[in-house]
């Protein structure tokens, strides 16, 4: 049976939204208050499906501050990089300890009470929908386990570690469930970030004087690996820096698949992005213990917009 005009309406406006850039989030969620049927075709499941095929990558929509105080860890907190509609800023714990983001979800360490039972649990969060879930006691005990093994550890991706005192990287194998060490490509560097190469690599970064190092490690034939600088930034005039002599560009982060690295001064924290070199301040200056950078394809359902779009 041949589709009717509003079916045919409707595949050509799903074949416009499906091409509007995830990084500008705020274009499907304009279009989705225009009029019931606009909603209807970006709220369907196999809508967002489409989407997040489609572009493959989700955008970098914000970033969880982990700061160092004197006074101790604040709470984890998630600001916006985009013009994303409203997430849910603070996670939905007394005391909570933010370990990692992954997926569009965040791992958080959270104080038990808010379970009912025990000192603490590990917890996962969205901050779109403001969904959690508690982790299984396995599971949070292998996490705890690996927290204990790597005591300084900061920058988790894909089971590599750095560990700050040492000046070492620890990668936990979770098939075999073993942990190795790497070295570092440079030994006199205390802030650096861990990212996933294009081609599937463990990529380190660090700044060194005035300049952005990116390495790559590679693996030969014969098994054995080697560090390969993979380019060199030069960010004096780029970033800027407080007006005094001993502030620095210091390396906090990275979110991976997109190219963008965090970057504090005594300025502010700002993220470039590698491929267009682009630089931008996305909050003001802070003493940074790490990013963890919050990335998700935001697709508006009927539960995440106001009345207004229900009822238009």
């Amino acid at each position: 049976m041949a589709p009717t005009p509003l079916e045919l309406i409707n595949d050509v406006t799903a074949e416009i939204f499906l091409r509007l850039p995830p990084d500008e989030p705020e274009h499907l969620f304009r279009a989705s208050l225009v009029c019931k049927p606009w909603l209807r075709v970006i709220s369907d499941p196999d809508f967002r499906r489409r989407y997040r095929a489609f572009h493959r990558t989700p955008p970098l929509l914000g970033f969880l501050q982990r700061r160092q105080v004197l006074e101790g860890s604040p709470a984890p907190r998630l600001t916006t990089t985009t013009a994303v509609p409203p997430l849910i800023p603070n996670p939905p714990f007394r005391d909570a300890d933010a370990l990692d983001c992954h997926h569009g979800r965040v791992l958080l360490r959270a104080d038990a009470a808010d379970a009912g039972d025990g000192d603490w649990c590990f917890m996962v969060w969205d901050p779109l929908t403001g969904e959690k879930h508690r982790l299984p006691e396995e599971d949070a005990v292998l996490i705890e386990w690996l927290r204990r093994a790597c005591t300084h550890q900061r920058q988790p991706r894909r089971g590599a570690f750095t560990l700050r005192g040492a000046n070492a990287i620890v990668r936990y194998n979770w098939t075999n469930n073993c942990i190795s060490m790497i070295n570092p490509p440079s030994q006199d560097v205390y802030y650096i970030a861990l990212m996933e190469m294009e081609n599937g690599a463990l990529g380190f970064v660090c700044i060194e004087g005035s300049s952005l190092y990116l390495w790559s490690r590679k693996v030969s034939s014969e098994a054995a690996a080697e560090w390969v600088k993979c380019r060199v930034i030069k960010l004096e005039g780029l970033i800027h820096v407080a007006d005094h002599d001993d502030d620095e560009a210091l390396v906090v982060g990275s979110a991976e698949g997109v190219g963008i690295i965090f970057v504090t001064t005594g300025a502010g924290l700002f993220t470039l992005e590698l491929k267009s070199g682009r630089v931008r301040k996305v909050d003001g200056p802070e003493i940074y213990f790490s990013i963890l950078p919050y990335m998700s394809f935001y697709t508006p359902d009927h539960s995440t917009l106001p009345s207004l779009a229900r009822t238009h």
